[in-house]
């Protein structure tokens, strides 16, 4: 969670909010990233980009979300291992 911006981890303690992990660690996930940019008009010529990370016990989920934002979106999804 260091990565995602708890830079200071306990550092005020004990006036801190404890992180509370989603996931095991031990079992195995499938993920889908979903990374994009915005970029704006003009004078806002540079990008922003984010990444949105989803990620499920199963592949079938994944793969009905992948299926599903293809159709929403006609972007092609394509696995990576």
């Amino acid at each position: 969670m260091g990565e995602r911006a708890d830079l200071y981890r306990g550092k005020g303690w004990p006036n801190v909010i404890p992180t509370k992990y989603l996931v095991d660690p031990t079992a195995a996930y499938d993920v889908l990233d979903i990374h994009f940019a915005y970029v704006g008009a003009n004078e806002c010529v540079q990008k922003s980009e984010k990444t949105i990370t989803l990620v499920s016990k199963t592949a079938s989920k994944i793969t009905a979300l992948a299926t599903a934002f293809t159709t929403a979106t006609g972007v092609t999804v394509t696995a990576k291992e």
